[in-house]
């Protein structure tokens, strides 16, 4: 069940896009946009993103019914927009490639290979983007999983990087309300000429640093083995506060504390 994006009610996936269908709806949301919001992609088994997330909220989402505002799933609707449009497959890179090692699944985004070194890149969008909080602690954790379940393979992993993409695009001139451009020293305002550090042209490529082996097999088989204990003892997870909690749909549930919140894990 979901959350009504217009009236404060729970309507199935069927009663959402037979509304729409009418053309008679109230959220401002057609047919065509909602029902590709719907494909939620659900999955079994433990994922990389479980282990590098919050371990409670990958418990709640096996064992919690939590109805969804419809509304919130644009947000992943974009991000998996901008994945499909980067999908290829060439001399150069393999998208999309998937991997399951120590029982953990998982997808690399990409993976360049010219031959000689061999790198990962993962993919990520974001709003009203930071350089300088980049990367997130749990992004270079889970590039470092794939790298690690590949190794694990045989596979030669030389560097990884992360890619994170602005869904509002390049910086605007608070000034002038133009998109920056490209210019010695860095990006600057067409119009007054401004330049500021923190502006970007919308993308931001940070290669962040190779892990142990060893200390990222450890890391998978504790986090696994929690999860999976807890799963089975019907037990939630300890709570892992982090920046994420204000977007979770299961914050009632959970009330964490919410004081000095910072990026997880």
């Amino acid at each position: 069940m979901y959350l009504c994006a217009a009236e404060p009610k729970q309507v199935s996936r069927g009663e959402c896009l037979e509304c729409a269908l009418s053309f008679k709806q109230q959220c401002g949301y057609s047919y065509a946009v909602l029902n590709a919001m719907f494909e939620n992609g659900d999955r079994s088994g433990i994922h990389v993103s479980d282990l590098v997330g919050c371990l409670r909220k990958a418990y709640y989402n096996r064992k919690v019914e939590e109805p969804e505002h419809i509304h919130h799933k644009i947000i992943t609707m974009a991000g998996k927009a901008v994945h499909s449009y980067v999908e290829l497959n060439d001399d150069n890179v393999t998208s999309e490639f998937p991997m399951s090692e120590m029982g953990v699944t998982g997808t690399t985004d990409a993976i360049y290979s010219d031959g000689i070194t061999t790198r990962i890149m993962d993919i990520k969008t974001v709003r009203k983007m930071s350089k300088h909080m980049l990367p997130w602690s749990s992004h270079t954790l889970q590039v470092n999983i794939y790298a690690a379940l590949l190794r694990k393979k045989g596979a030669k992993i030389d560097e990884l990087f992360i890619n994170y993409i602005d869904l509002n695009g390049p910086t605007k001139c608070s000034k002038c309300n133009l998109m920056v451009v490209a210019a010695e020293g860095g990006p600057k305002c067409p119009g007054c000429g401004m330049q500021k550090v923190s502006w970007h042209t919308g993308a931001y490529l940070v290669q962040v640093p190779m892990m142990e082996q060893d200390e990222v097999e450890q890391l998978i088989k504790t986090r696994t083995a929690e999860l999976d204990a807890s799963i089975d003892l019907g037990a939630e997870p300890a709570r892992e506060p982090g920046v994420m909690c204000k977007f979770c749909k299961f914050i009632q549930l959970c009330q964490p504390e919410m004081e000095n919140v910072s990026d997880g894990i």
